[in-house]
């Protein structure tokens, strides 16, 4: 009767705005697997105040097999990577092998030992 309703709405416009539960009684999922699809992106939503909506064509769009979707650019795929490849021109080579201090060499080999001197009260 729900869902007879549900797609009533998403047939006669499209505004609606869904609750997490209308689509997962809509879909026959859990509402914990409708708020995953929300925080991973692969379902849009919109927020009312504190309450999260999902617009009736958002939910068609994701209803849709991948390969008839319309894809939108998003702002990831329209710019630059926030990551760059670390090459030898960048700064942080310059301070590779400043510090050639045998005398704490041993730490990386010897953990128990270099524990106990941090931890042991200073005379």
């Amino acid at each position: 009767m729900l869902a007879n309703a549900i797609m009533c709405v998403l047939m006669t416009t499209d505004t609606a705005l869904l609750t997490v539960q209308d689509v997962a009684r809509y879909c026959q999922v859990h509402e914990a697997t409708v708020r995953r699809h929300i925080a991973s992106g692969r379902l849009r939503s919109v927020h009312v105040g504190r309450a999260v909506r999902v617009r009736s064509e958002d939910l068609e769009l994701y209803l849709k097999p991948r390969g008839d979707r319309e894809t939108e650019p998003t702002d990831d795929d329209r710019s630059e990577p926030e990551w760059k490849p670390f090459t030898m021109d960048d700064p942080l080579w310059d301070i590779v092998g400043m510090i050639d201090d045998e005398s704490i060499a041993w730490v990386s080999g010897d953990k128990h030992r270099a524990l106990a001197e941090a931890y042991m009260p200073k005379p």
